[in-house]
């Protein structure tokens, strides 16, 4: 099954090709860089065809995730004035998480 071994391949890729200690700080040119690998690796299921280029999405898709998901978490933070950082929090995840919830039972 083809999904079971993209989330294998992207599952295991986070830990390898993740390392702490380079992070660099939170910025929007690092943001826009993850998101771009988003759209290529997404952009590359409307396209393709052979099974390991299924793989290599999934790595690009994954690859994007690692770059925007920290930054992203801190440019929330750092936008928010102290007293309300847990709003602007809570926000920010409500905004990815009822477009998921929602958008598999929407027509198409």
């Amino acid at each position: 099954m083809v999904h079971a071994d993209e989330y294998g391949c992207s599952g295991g890729s986070g830990p390898v090709l993740g390392d702490p200690r380079h992070q660099e700080p939170a910025s929007f040119r690092n943001d826009g860089a993850g998101a771009a690998l988003y759209a290529i690796g997404f952009g590359m299921f409307g396209f393709i065809s052979a099974y390991s280029l299924f793989i290599l999405a999934a790595l690009v898709i994954t690859l994007g995730e690692m770059i925007v998901e920290p930054i992203s978490q801190a440019l929330a933070a750092n936008f928010a004035p102290p007293d309300m950082r847990g709003r602007y929090m809570a926000v920010f995840g409500l905004s990815s998480i009822i477009p998921t919830t929602i958008g598999p039972g929407l027509p198409v």
